[in-house]
């Protein structure tokens, strides 16, 4: 009997290194795909991008907040004000959570026309079960989306919304674009499900200034963003908000980053701390003291807010 068990147990060991192995092998195997995939790329310029005056953000779901009466929580909802169109760039993680900060800073549906969908990971769409089926969860009680467009970089379960796959590069509204889907080697244990995944950023062109780019969680990395940015707008790229994945970085991590940041020479600078280490945000508050801003539920983002009386 002993020795059917011990054949028993070295079966299971052996399906499991087996089965790590092949996952592993699958993942390398993705990322080389994924890197010629950006290799092989093209994307066509948006000549007529046009810009706006009005350029706010007011962030409804993050990891920090400005009043006690708010919630944080791991992931991200930003509220994007433009002259011709208002965003809901990405839903955060709990559904309620969303909500509550809502009807606490007094927006509601009607303030915004499109929603943005940057990847399709628990914290942006909704939570976990969100994201296992494939759906959107948009508040709860669920925000009314009738009448809304709701650009995704890949589609949802969701029959009653009216979404649009944007996968190439996508003007929205004077002043408004979509990078189109960048892919990125998936997360474990995101990745049981699928190696390969794909984020969009939004780029917003601000008359006289230049172009914003806001991110959800920047997993194709800030470089590549700022690249794809770069082949398709002729204006120049002056700020960069939101999510860029710099989670259990230390200060010399994030060194290479900051400095191609800082060739840009930027005017806004505000890295999301949900998925940024403390160390990694200290050390871009001190990179760019005269362009950064903090991102804190409830503390709108302008080009023009006065820097140093903004606490930390």
């Amino acid at each position: 009997m002993k020795k059917f068990l011990l054949i028993g147990f070295g079966m299971i060991f052996t399906a499991c290194v087996l089965g790590i192995g092949a996952w592993a092998i699958g993942d390398r195997m993705a990322a080389a795909a994924i890197e010629q995939e950006w290799q092989t790329t093209q994307v066509e310029k948006i000549h007529a991008l046009g810009a706006t005056r009005t350029f706010e953000i007011l962030p409804l779901f993050e990891e920090a907040k400005a009043r006690n009466d708010l919630e944080l929580e791991h992931g991200v909802s930003y509220l994007i004000k433009t002259d011709e169109l208002n965003i809901l760039l990405d839903v955060g993680m709990t559904p309620a959570r969303l909500s509550r900060n809502m009807q606490a800073l007094n927006v509601s549906e009607k303030d915004f026309d499109v929603v943005v969908i940057t990847h399709p990971h628990p914290d942006h769409m909704g939570g976990t079960a969100a994201w296992w089926s494939n759906r959107l969860a948009a508040g709860d009680p669920p925000l009314d989306l009738t009448g809304k467009r709701v650009l995704v970089p890949m589609a949802l379960n969701n029959a009653e919304i009216a979404q649009s796959v944007l996968e190439q590069p996508t003007k929205i509204a004077k002043g408004v674009a979509t990078l189109g889907t960048i892919a990125f080697p998936e997360l474990f244990p995101l990745s049981l499900r699928g190696a390969r995944n794909v984020e969009q950023a939004l780029a917003v062109n601000v008359k006289d200034k230049g172009i914003v780019l806001i991110t959800g969680c920047g997993h194709p990395t800030v470089e590549r963003i700022v690249t794809r940015a770069g082949a398709i707008f002729d204006e120049p790229i002056i700020g960069i908000v939101g999510g860029l994945h710099y989670e259990g970085f230390s200060r010399e991590q994030t060194q290479p980053h900051i400095a191609f940041i800082a060739a840009l020479d930027p005017q806004l600078v505000a890295v999301s701390p949900h998925d940024s280490s403390p160390a990694a945000l200290e050390a871009f508050r001190e990179a760019f003291p005269g362009a950064y801003r903090e991102i804190r539920v409830g503390e709108q983002i302008r080009l023009d807010e006065p820097i140093a009386a903004r606490p930390r």
